[in-house]
């Protein structure tokens, strides 16, 4: 059996994260397309959870990449 490359594990690990930032460009997506005016303060909510989302997507892509690259 073929062992399986250590950075499989990071990449799949970033499964759902990709996922929810597909699902929060569909929320801002219908929140720009809306007549209504929009509280500030509910896309500010909104922007936190996607800053979280990036923070951690961009530190299992440079796992990943360390990982394959024989750093790590």
């Amino acid at each position: 059996m073929k062992e399986r490359n250590p950075a499989f594990e990071v990449v799949s690990r970033m499964e759902d994260d990709v996922a929810s930032v597909a699902r929060w460009a569909e929320v801002l997506g219908l929140l720009g397309s809306t007549p209504h005016m929009i509280d500030p303060s509910a896309i500010h909510a909104i922007a936190e959870p996607i800053r979280d989302i990036g923070k951690r997507l961009n530190e299992q892509w440079s796992e990943a990449f360390d990982i394959v690259a024989g750093r790590r």
